[in-house]
């Protein structure tokens, strides 16, 4: 039972840091998907139906969270917009419709949030600069 309850300890301790942030809850149910999917191969493989049973309602109950979480705009952005996951990370744990879906609704968010945002920064000798970013800042 320890060794089955190792991935929940690693995610536990991988998202309750303070500098965490919500670009890592999409992976996290990830892993512990893929960890669950492992025991429950497992579990049928030594024919115990109930723990069988039990894995795949632990199973259900992340995969509704995940798709959830994906069907938000913000998590969505999170993950885009950490420089470890990108794109990258949908493109290989997704499939096209909800890679376009979610394309659609982060776009929606950033022009309906901060695509007439004027964000301020300094050059390298401290000048104060302004910057506006159009649309094509959208697909960087």
């Amino acid at each position: 039972m320890a060794e089955f309850l190792r991935p929940f300890e690693e995610a536990t301790l991988l998202t309750e840091a303070r500098k965490k942030s919500v670009a890592e809850v999409l992976p996290v149910i990830d892993y512990l998907l893929q960890a669950l999917k492992t025991e429950i191969q497992a579990a049928e493989r030594s024919g115990d139906v109930a723990m069988i049973g039990r894995l795949i309602i632990g199973w259900e109950f992340l995969e509704r969270c995940y798709f959830l979480s994906g069907r938000s705009p913000a998590f969505v952005a999170a993950v885009l917009l950490h420089p470890r996951h990108k794109w990258a990370y949908f493109n290989g744990k997704w499939r096209a419709h909800w890679i376009n879906t979610a394309k659609g609704s982060v776009q929606k968010l950033w022009v309906a949030k901060y695509k007439n945002k004027h964000v301020a920064a300094q050059n390298l000798q401290g000048e104060h600069l302004l910057h506006n970013e159009d649309a094509a800042g959208f697909e960087r």
